[in-house]
């Protein structure tokens, strides 16, 4: 894989950056080349900046005296190991910001109905490992997300109102059609983790036109679909 990178700092170009990520030595290696404003090599010819892989997480990828933390989609942290003129290691962070913005609305939230605010929060949580937003049980309101998910919605646990939406959920649940979708990488692995831990499947991985479907019950009223594309 290959890459560029150049610095603008009052509307002037500082450096360029080239870079390449290969697998070598059953790792990644990051090679790095720097290039004046006028194209000139800061390294010799026959040398680069090497960083070896050491390891990744949701929104963070480290390399030897590199990493980079994803913050949003229009905003990144790199954090670099340099040596002082004593020889002593310092690490410095550098913040970096789209001028770009995003010209359309997004999804911040959706809402799941729910008969029981508490055990649905459990559910999600320990069963589905959506992690906690907010959590006020007294006044049942409960907000789930996923923390990798940097600029994902939100899921409000809302409590059915009796008048109107139960009599609706009622009718929804009893044509057993799911009120929501949620995606997997891997739908055969993720079907046996839930089933394992109790989870109770009206239609097991099935094979689509588009992908593979899965439908399960969340307990509080709902029939959730899993799906691979």
């Amino acid at each position: 894989m290959m890459g560029s990178f150049k610095l603008v700092a009052d509307g002037e170009i500082n450096f360029y950056e080239l870079m390449t990520i290969s697998e070598e030595n059953e790792t990644l290696l990051l090679r790095i080349k720097h290039f004046s404003n006028d194209l000139k090599g800061w390294e010799e010819k026959d040398e680069s900046e090497d960083f070896e892989l050491v390891k990744i997480e949701a929104n963070r990828v480290y390399f030897d005296n590199l990493t980079f933390e994803k913050v949003s989609s229009s905003e990144l942290n790199i954090y670099v190991v340099f040596k002082n003129e004593s020889g002593i290691e310092e690490e410095v962070k550098f913040n970096y910001k789209s001028n770009t913005q995003n010209k359309y609305m997004k999804l911040a939230m959706t809402s799941i109905p729910v008969n029981d605010v508490p055990k649905a929060f459990e559910f999600y949580t320990k069963i589905l490992n959506f992690d906690e937003q907010l959590y006020m049980p007294e006044h049942f309101l409960a907000i789930v997300y996923k923390k990798e998910e940097v600029d994902g919605p939100a899921i409000l646990l809302e409590p059915i109102d009796e008048e109107i939406y139960k009599p609706f959920q009622s009718k929804v649940y009893a044509k057993k059609l799911p009120v929501i979708t949620f995606s997997t990488d891997d739908i055969d692995k993720e079907y046996h983790r839930l089933l394992n831990l109790g989870v109770k499947f009206i239609k097991t991985p099935t094979k689509q036109d588009w992908g593979i479907e899965a439908i399960f019950d969340d307990t509080c009223g709902n029939y959730i679909q899993l799906i691979q594309k």
